[in-house]
This record gives C-alpha cells, structure tokens and sequence, in this order.
C-alpha cells in the first residue's frame, strides 16, 4: 500500500474539483465585492466539505486493510487534506471579516486563528475506533463538514473577542437554517457578546449536520480608534501582537506538596487567576492553550463565574494536575501545553481524546471541596487518612456503588471508566478518585453533571 500515492490521489483530486466548483467561483466573487456576513464563508465551508468528502469517498478506500482504517494510516492520508480544506475556508473567513473590518471603520487586520488540530485528532480517533470502515464512514464525513464549519465559527469569536477586549461592543446572532431541530431554533437570537463570549456556551455549539450561521456585528456606531481606552486597557492598531507577550507579576511563594516554589502571576490572563513556576519558561502560545481548556473546563462546569481558585503552571512529570483543597489551588503540569499530544498525555484517563478531560476532574475536586467547606467546615488537611480525605472516599463509594459499580472484587474490577480509574481502586481503595473519573466521563460524554 504506497500510502504517499493515495494521499496525492485525494488532495489532487479536491484541488481540481475546488478549482473547477461554480458554487466556489460564485462565492469567491460575492465575498471579493464586498459582502460582510458570515454565511457566505459558512457556506464556503460547507461547499468545500463536500468536495473533500468526495475526494475520501473516492480514495480512502484504498487505504483499508480488512476493512479497518489503521491510526498510523489514517494520520497521513487524513491529517493534511483537512488541514489544506481548512485553510481555504479560512481564507473565505479573514476576507469576511476584513470586510466587516472595513465598513465599521475598523483599521485593523482580521485575527486567523488556529486550526483545531485537536479536533482532527479526534476525528481521526473516531474512524480509526469504528467497528469497520463502512460502519463509521458516515459520521466521519459529518465531523468533517462539521469541522471546517466550526473553523469559521472560530474566526467570528476570535475576532469578536479581540474587538470586544479594544472597547468595542460586538452582538453574535445565530440563525437557524431551514428544517433544523427544536434545539438550534430555541438558540437562534441576537446576543451580546459579552454574554456569549465563553467557548462553552450553547451557541458556538454544533451537533451533527448543523448548518445554522454564526455571524456578528461590531457595533452600529462603533470606530476603531488608536490608543482607544478599552476596559481598563490601552490598545492600538500595532498593539495586538504586544498584548499577546505574557506579563508577570512578582515573584510569590507557593507550595506543591513538600517542595517550596516560587510563582509569578500571569496578569494578562486574569480572569483565570493564572501562574507560573518562576522555573519555567512557556510561550504564549503554551499559556493560551492551558488558558482556553481552564476557560472551557470552567464553562463546562458552569463555575466561570465563581472559581477563583489559582491555577499554578509547574514542572511536574508525576501529575497532570492536581486540586489542593487545603489551600484551594490548582497546579498544571507543563506536560499539558503540549497541544499536538493531549490524547498520548491523558491516555488511560478518561476521555482522554478530549483535551478539557484532566481540567474537568480537578474541577470536580474543586466543587467537592467547596461543598465540604460550605456544609462542614475548614478542610485542615487532605492526606490519605485526613477527616475530609475519608469523608470523599465514603462519598464514592456510596455513589460508585448508587451507580451499579460492584466494588466487593476490587482485584477482579472492570469498570469501562479508564484504566487509571481500575489502577486507583484496585491499589489503594481509592474511591474519590475513581468517582470523579466516573463523573467526568458522563459529563463529558454525556452533559450530565
């Protein structure tokens, strides 16, 4: 199998069908005359959905064996065509928003952000788990289309972001297409964007085949401004790139078990009360990825607004993270700004595909923790034989045991959670732990809390 030969039979044959689409033509000319909606790059990423989707109908087949799709396989005949579709949609969103841009009299260039590479990976984890090739190959044509109209979703709320942060005050409107479910159409509406402008909230979502437009609006009346005093903050045309440069505070003391360590805060991130080992030395691209899985465990949660807690950036190549209820603290190992490995860091955990997985457990701590103190009181230590230690565990148990867990073998114990959720009870008897693992698993999976 000349698996290089295959991945140039798809890419060749998108770009020919993408150079020769009318409907790809019609809608390069549209957005080149001016237009300043967001539906046309939607429907840009749908068009070119599609034309991929033809290309992988065509020639992925070749590249089965025993009608399997094989990770290694798929990470080279699968990786790049979506990254190289993603980038011409994202091309159709910069010109959108270069537009917006240009009539509200914003002298700004439109934000690129990222691909969700994560997502690819997830993607390509899906149809790599099908039981067959045939079994799983429509729904990875879905996640493909629903991919690259997600980039351009992407794009809306960087870009809203960025303006809102500057003084601006942009409105996100959802519009529902035709025949859409009961769910898209109790979501479509103007809102602010300071409402919405968590990644987590209901209207950047997208289930399978959703097609509704994302678009916003800068502000009737709204005009850049150089050096425009934007919420506490000075900005400036130039100054976007220098406000992305982290900015330290000065040098705390912390404590990460028996070792003594000295942070700074991370004041530029704020919001998420956010520090780094002095040690340390993360760019900002690293600290944004920590920050944004923060940010959606958080919203996940529904604690954005009352998580307070410290989020401490450490060298630690024991834990990926770990909840200090004593001193309400949060530490992060600086394993986990490691975005193109998230699934190989978290494997054996829950969810490990799902990049929020390790944040959304210790969140669970938090919120247990918080529960305690508010019902109970101080929580004076949380070593393994510690009132409130027990008190947790008694807790698992209970639940683990309300769920149908039998838990009377723990040697024996299989319980399709994760395999660090087995390792904790059968070693240790440690029920907390394999709780909260239960308990991210539906909450991510599921949506249930």
């Amino acid at each position: 199998m000349d698996l290089d030969a295959i991945l140039k039979k798809i890419i060749d044959r998108f770009d020919r069908e993408y150079r020769g689409s009318d409907r790809v033509r019609a809608l390069e000319k549209i957005i080149s005359e001016g237009a300043d909606h967001y539906k046309y790059a939607e429907e840009m990423a749908r068009e070119v959905g599609r034309l991929l989707n033809d290309a992988l109908r065509e020639y992925l087949p070749e590249a089965l064996t025993n009608d399997m799709l094989y990770r290694a396989t798929a990470d080279v005949v699968l990786k790049r065509p979506m990254l190289n579709a993603a980038a011409h949609v994202g091309d159709a969103a910069s010109a959108v928003q270069k537009n917006i841009n240009q009539k509200a009299g914003i002298g700004i260039n439109p934000i690129a952000p990222d691909v969700n590479e994560d997502q690819i990976n997830g993607i390509i984890t899906g149809i790599c788990n099908a039981e067959s090739y045939d079994s799983g190959k429509e729904t990875l044509f879905d996640q493909t289309e629903n991919f690259l109209e997600g980039y351009v979703d992407d794009h809306v709320q960087t870009n809203a972001g960025f303006q809102y942060e500057a003084g601006l005050d942009p409105t996100v409107t959802r519009t529902a297409t035709s025949k859409c479910c009961k769910w898209c159409e109790q979501l479509a509406g103007t809102y602010d964007y300071e409402k919405v402008r968590n990644k987590g909230n209901d209207i950047w979502r997208r289930h399978k085949n959703c097609h509704c437009i994302i678009d916003y609006n800068p502000g009737e009346d709204s005009k850049w401004r150089q050096n425009v005093r934007a919420r506490g903050r000075v900005y400036s045309e130039k100054e976007e790139m220098r406000e992305r440069r982290l900015h330290y505070g000065t040098l705390e003391n912390a404590e990460r078990g028996n070792k003594k360590l000295k942070v700074r805060a991370i004041n530029n991130y704020g919001i998420n009360n956010l520090y780094v080992d002095d040690r340390l030395d993360l760019s900002p691209r690293e600290v944004r990825w920590i920050n944004t899985q923060i940010t959606q465990a958080k919203d996940l949660h529904d604690v954005s607004d009352v998580c307070k807690s410290k989020f401490i950036i450490t060298i630690d190549n024991d834990d990926l993270a770990a909840y200090n209820p004593t001193t309400d603290e949060f530490f992060i190992s600086s394993r986990l700004a490691d975005k193109r490995n998230m699934t190989s860091l978290q494997q054996g955990y829950a969810c490990p595909d799902d990049p929020r997985s390790t944040l959304v457990h210790e969140i669970f701590h938090w919120k247990d923790a918080e529960e305690y103190r508010n019902t109970i009181g101080t929580i004076v230590s949380a070593s393994k034989t510690s009132e409130y230690t027990l008190f947790q565990r008694d807790k698992g148990r209970m639940e683990l045991q309300r769920a149908g867990v039998d838990l009377s073998d723990l040697n024996g114990i299989r319980l399709n959670i994760s395999g660090y959720a087995e390792h904790v009870l059968s070693v240790d008897n440690d029920t907390e732990e394999a709780y909260t693992e239960y308990r991210t698993k539906l909450l991510i999976e599921k949506g249930i809390k």
